[in-house]
């Protein structure tokens, strides 16, 4: 049988998986949560340093939490973040960005505020196909 358990998300992954802790402190990721909610999961893979679960249900929703735009977003895989709202997103992006120099590039340096867009539907400069055989 599959561990089932509550656990707080507290950081997003570079994929956009909340980030979260077994009782042991092993590091979990979570498709789908986000910062700062508490989630009822199941661990699906266990690794040496760390470990995926499976949302299965949201016991505390965070502020940042929004509905999908799209009907496909949860069978697709194609976009990440569509479940938190789009200020919340331009932040991620921002931090991401500020630790990714700090981690690999060791610079300590301003990161300036995402800019955003008008209308940030409908427009794809990258796509990520899901193919299933």
């Amino acid at each position: 049988m599959k561990q089932q358990l509550t656990i707080e998300i507290t950081g997003l992954s570079h994929q956009g998986e909340g980030i979260g802790r077994l009782p042991d402190g092993t590091v979990v990721f979570v498709p789908k949560a986000l910062v700062g909610e508490k989630v009822f999961v199941e661990v699906v893979e266990r690794k040496k340093n760390f470990a995926r679960a499976k949302l299965v249900s949201i016991l505390e929703k965070s502020d940042k939490r929004c509905e999908p735009k799209c009907k496909l977003y949860d069978s697709c895989g194609g976009c990440l973040l569509q479940h938190l709202n789009y200020d919340a997103q331009l932040v991620y992006k921002a931090e991401m960005v500020r630790d990714s120099l700090k981690r690999l590039g060791k610079l300590c340096v301003d990161v300036l505020p995402a800019i955003g867009m008008k209308r940030p539907w409908h427009y794809r400069n990258k796509v990520h196909l899901q193919f299933k055989v």
